[in-house]
C-alpha cells in the first residue's frame, strides 16, 4: 500500500482554462465620397455640400453663448490685488520695516545713553533698558501690522529687524570677547 496521497492525473486543469476572446468585428465600410466638382464650377474651400450626407453640420457658436452656462463647482473670482500703500510694494515695505526696527532701538539707546551721561556719569546703566523696551515695542508694532493686509510688508520688515538684532549684536559680541584670547 503506498502511503502518499493519490496524485490527481495530468490533464486540463484551471490554469489552462482560458477565456475565449470575441472575434474582432469586422470594420464597416466607408461611405463613398462625393462626386468631384465640375470642370468649369469653382467651390470656395470649407464651403459646398458636406462630404457625408448622414452626418450632421457642427452647431454654430452663435447658439451657445459662454456667458450662459454656469461656472464649475468650487469656481470663485480671482480676488482683486491687495491695494498698495502709498503706491510702494511689499518689497519697499518690508526694506522700510527693517531700517525702522534698527534705527529705532539704536537710536534711543544713544539718546538714553548721552541722557544718562549727562544727568549720572554713565552709573545708572538705564540706556540698555529704554534699548530691550523699543525692541518689545517694535515687536509689538510688527506683531500689530501684520493683521492688516496694507501694513503687512511693514510688520514683516519689523518682525526681521526683531529677529536679527540678537544675532548680530551677541555675534559682535562674541567676536570682541574671543578676538584677543
Amino acid at each position: 500500500m503506498n502511503s502518499t496521497p493519490d496524485q490527481p492525473a495530468p490533464g486540463p486543469g484551471p490554469e489552462d482554462e482560458r477565456p475565449a476572446v470575441p472575434p474582432v468585428p469586422p470594420v464597416p465600410p466607408m461611405p463613398p465620397l462625393p462626386p468631384a466638382p465640375a470642370q468649369g464650377a469653382q467651390a470656395a474651400p470649407g464651403y459646398g455640400q458636406q462630404p457625408y450626407a448622414q452626418q450632421p453640420a457642427p452647431p454654430a457658436y452663435a447658439q451657445q453663448p459662454y456667458a450662459q452656462q454656469p461656472p464649475p463647482p468650487g469656481w470663485a473670482p480671482t480676488p482683486a490685488p491687495a491695494p498698495r500703500l502709498w503706491g510702494w510694494s511689499f518689497g519697499a515695505w518690508v526694506a522700510v520695516g527693517i531700517a525702522l526696527g534698527i534705527v529705532l532701538p539704536v537710536a534711543l539707546f544713544f539718546v538714553a545713553n548721552a541722557i544718562d551721561a549727562a544727568l549720572n556719569d554713565y552709573s545708572s546703566g538705564i540706556a540698555l533698558g529704554y534699548a530691550l523696551i523699543a525692541m518689545v515695542v517694535v515687536a509689538v508694532a510688527g506683531i500689530v501690522c501684520m493683521f492688516f493686509a496694507r501694513t503687512r510688508g511693514l510688520g514683516t520688515g519689523l518682525l526681521i529687524s526683531v529677529a536679527a538684532t540678537p544675532i548680530i549684536v551677541f555675534g559682535v559680541c562674541v567676536a570682541v570677547l574671543t578676538a584677543g584670547g
